[in-house]
């Protein structure tokens, strides 16, 4: 076990993980509210670099979306981003 735990130590610091870790979970926390504007979006729950969002039919309802429904988020009528729920 404590070799096991050297070996991971070491990873993290060879390689500057926490660093890396930090700077992308920066990213993630800045882009939240661009996120959470959307209409789709109900509600997003983060913490570092894992993050859950809620998808909804309605905003103000927080009514979900039907499994099984693709759907597509555009901007600017360019399609960025799309999803099969």
């Amino acid at each position: 076990m404590k070799k096991i735990r050297f070996i991971i130590v070491h990873a993290i610091r060879a390689f500057a993980l926490e660093n890396k870790i930090q700077k992308t979970s920066k990213i993630f926390q800045d882009r939240i509210n661009e996120i959470h504007n959307l209409d789709l979006v109900g509600d997003i729950r983060h913490k570092g670099m894992v993050m859950g969002i809620e998808l909804v039919k309605n905003k103000k309802s927080k009514k979900h979306l039907p499994p099984g429904k693709p759907i597509t988020l555009t901007q600017e009528k360019k399609s960025f981003c799309s999803l099969d729920i």
